[in-house]
């Protein structure tokens, strides 16, 4: 005998206006992204993701000396034209 087949509905998720991602940067000790109304909550680092991020950075940096670009880390927060 076959199983019964049951319909699922797909996985809704909630969207947040950007004052609340606001609100939660401000009151949050995690980091969060927010694109198109979804938030997510993004991993913590760990010695040797730092270490790595360091020399990446590094590298990009000494190459971009001389040009107007600047690297930054990703703890910067920033918001760009297109996301409101």
């Amino acid at each position: 005998m076959g199983q019964a087949r049951t319909e699922m509905s797909p996985l809704i998720k909630p969207r947040y206006p950007l004052e609340e991602y606001f609100e939660l940067e401000r009151t949050s000790e995690e980091k969060y992204e927010y694109f198109n109304g979804e938030v997510v909550c993004m991993s913590r680092e760990d010695p040797q993701h730092s270490l790595i991020e360091v020399n990446v950075l590094t590298t990009i940096s000494n190459r971009l000396r001389e040009s107007d670009c600047r690297v930054y880390t990703s703890r910067l927060r920033i918001k760009t034209p297109w996301l409101v």
